[in-house]
């Protein structure tokens, strides 16, 4: 049998299952791509990188590689095959990962492959949670230009979540845009789905590229084993939810976490609509970190530089989508809106005066950005 890289990193329940699938594709004289190393495995499955060694894939575009998850008990079966069941629906939406599928096999998966299998597109290994420990590496706080389009790409998920794009197989992907009204002045009902695990290690920093990630890395959203479907009059329940959790990434990306209970929220000055308001949220880090960590002098000191840096639109967004009333968050159409409006207007002159003010410039966010995406951490 071949060894791969990560092989030695294997507990042997998940090697032994590893071996029977690799048994599989021996026997069936696979030809068309072949395991390229073991991305990791947990209590009931495993994620390998493949590569591509024949015909292409019905990817949008073309694919020298892709992942490739397989589960090991019923469990976990059940999960990956709803996981295969939501991406479905989002073929085509720009910032979900995409389903790898090949001419002559069902949709979800390799028909010798006994139980199912999801393949989605090569994106890469690097999480938020790595670009926020990288960034600590720098010791200097994400640009807000770079912070916007970040929050944009987080919109752009909701979009997809709301009003998923159902596209056929090979679908080309399209920025997710909010539907115009029909003739009635309605738009389509929002899909009440409930991602289930939205944190910054199940979104993965992607590529550049001609659309709106000309400047920033895209963001991609991965992992729907434990989504959901609410009953159908919730979709407006369902989005808030998704966008709480995609404000809580927001303040993880500044620098700040949420902590729930008694102590976690408080009532926060925030800018909404040119007007200040005082708004209950759990994003109370931004205005300096929550004495209940403990945290030393020194990264208190560094934190309020974070945020003293932070720009006052988008510190206002992110309270609002933190509010722990639903009622308090801001509709998905209006934050995208908001959210659109200060990616297109704010430019690095909007930062004068700000203490990071230089690192605002094209050309030192696509420096910042090439360091955190390309170049190792030193450790």
């Amino acid at each position: 049998m071949a060894s791969y890289p990560g092989l030695d990193k294997v507990r042997l329940d998940a090697l032994k299952e590893f071996r029977l699938l690799e048994s599989s594709i021996q026997k069936a004289k696979e030809n068309r791509f072949k395991v390229e190393g073991i991305l990791g495995e947990g209590t009931g499955g495993f994620a390998l990188k493949m590569l591509m060694t024949g015909p292409p894939s019905l990817l949008p575009e073309p694919a020298r590689r892709f992942m490739l998850k397989r589960a090991y008990n019923t469990q976990q079966e059940e999960k990956l095959q709803r996981e295969i069941e939501f991406t479905k629906r989002f073929r085509g939406d720009a910032h979900i990962a995409q389903l790898v599928s090949f001419e002559g096999e069902p949709h979800d998966g390799v028909s010798y492959l006994k139980g199912p299998t999801l393949m989605t597109e090569w994106i890469g290994t690097l999480t938020v949670k790595d670009l926020i420990e990288r960034r600590a590496d720098l010791n200097i706080p994400f640009p807000n230009r770079v912070l916007w389009r970040f929050f944009l790409c987080l919109c752009r998920m909701l979009i997809a979540m709301a009003w998923p794009s159902n596209a056929p197989p090979g679908t080309p992907r399209k920025v997710e845009l909010v539907p115009s009204p029909g003739p009635d002045g309605k738009r389509p009902p929002k899909l009440p789905l409930v991602h289930g695990d939205l944190n910054i290690q199940n979104v993965l920093v992607g590529n550049l590229d001609q659309s709106e990630h000309l400047l920033v890395h895209s963001l991609v959203l991965i992992d729907f084993g434990n989504a959901r479907i609410l009953p159908d009059d919730q979709g407006e329940q369902a989005v808030k939810g998704n966008m709480c959790l995609m404000g809580e990434i927001m303040l993880n990306l500044v620098g700040g976490r949420v902590m729930k209970g008694s102590t976690g929220s408080s009532n926060m000055d925030a800018v909404v609509d040119g007007e200040r308001k005082t708004i209950r949220s759990w994003a109370r880090d931004l205005d300096g970190l929550n004495p209940a960590y403990g945290a030393p002098a020194n990264l208190v000191a560094e934190h309020r530089g974070r945020v003293e840096n932070l720009d006052t639109d988008l510190r206002g967004l992110i309270i609002q989508c933190l509010a722990p009333m639903a009622a308090n968050r801001p509709d998905l159409e209006t934050l995208v809106e908001q959210v659109e409006r200060n990616v297109n207007t704010k430019t690095a002159d909007s930062y004068v005066g700000k203490k990071y003010a230089n690192n605002e410039t094209d050309s030192a966010i696509r420096e910042i950005m090439h360091r955190l995406v390309h170049e190792a951490p030193t450790t």
